[in-house]
């Protein structure tokens, strides 16, 4: 059985498998190389990548009863490698928020982009870069059967430990059921100091200060129905 962990980059995909990890013991896998993720404290949460030589194996995932779970980027009006039967995981973060944490992203690992924040998130929304303007790569997702939402928001509240009943949560309306373990689920200090450039600072709303308003105006007209299809405020 195959279980999608699905989303528009930035948007807490790592750190779901990360928490699935903890929860289950179970390792999850990837579409995407993950780079930099080889400074992580914690590699043993993480399996194999499925590159394009490897692609092959997936007939065969769906043949077996054990579970997995692999990332992916993936749009759906696109070609792609998803199937409709296969139970997905679709993790959500507000938008904004998401270009912001990708043009921080962008500054701080590639030469290209070094030292170039402000730049980089003008383009990120105004014209994008690599995928496809966050709005229309969600909404391809939308009344997928077999696919359970998971807000970003959840996994990162504080005090109480949200993130835990919300992957419980959608794990139970996938009827997807694992033992539970319980090995380790790691704070999100403790993955912003093993990788600071990937885990940066863990909190909704950041938007609110680095983007300018202009640039608000400019997502919000271009992402609207994305942003208003699951309930973020304007």
């Amino acid at each position: 059985m195959i279980v999608w962990l699905a989303s528009y980059p930035r948007s807490g995909n790592t750190l779901t498998r990360i928490l699935l990890h903890g929860m289950y013991g179970v390792k999850t896998h990837s579409m995407h190389a993950d780079t930099p993720l080889k400074r992580l404290s914690n590699p043993s949460s993480l399996g194999f990548i499925l590159n394009d030589r490897l692609k092959g194996i997936l007939p065969d995932f769906r043949k077996r009863s054990h579970r997995y779970f692999i990332k992916t980027h993936a749009v759906l009006d696109r070609k792609h490698y998803i199937e409709e039967d296969d139970r997905a995981i679709y993790i959500v973060r507000d938008g904004r928020d998401a270009l912001v944490s990708r043009a921080h992203f962008f500054a701080d690992v590639y030469k290209e982009y070094k030292g170039q924040f402000q730049e980089t998130l003008r383009r990120l929304v105004v014209e994008d870069i690599k995928y496809r303007p966050w709005s229309q790569s969600v909404m391809t997702w939308t009344d997928r059967p077999h696919t359970a939402y998971l807000y970003y928001e959840d996994l990162v509240a504080s005090p109480v430990r949200l993130e835990v009943v919300s992957i419980c949560r959608v794990m139970e309306a996938l009827r997807v059921s694992i033992p539970r373990k319980d090995i380790k689920i790691p704070k999100f200090s403790n993955l912003h100091r093993s990788n600071p450039a990937f885990f940066r600072k863990g909190k909704a709303g950041a938007w609110r200060e680095e983007m300018p308003e202009d640039l608000q105006k400019a997502f919000w007209e271009r992402n609207q129905e994305g942003m208003e299809y699951h309930g973020y405020p304007r």
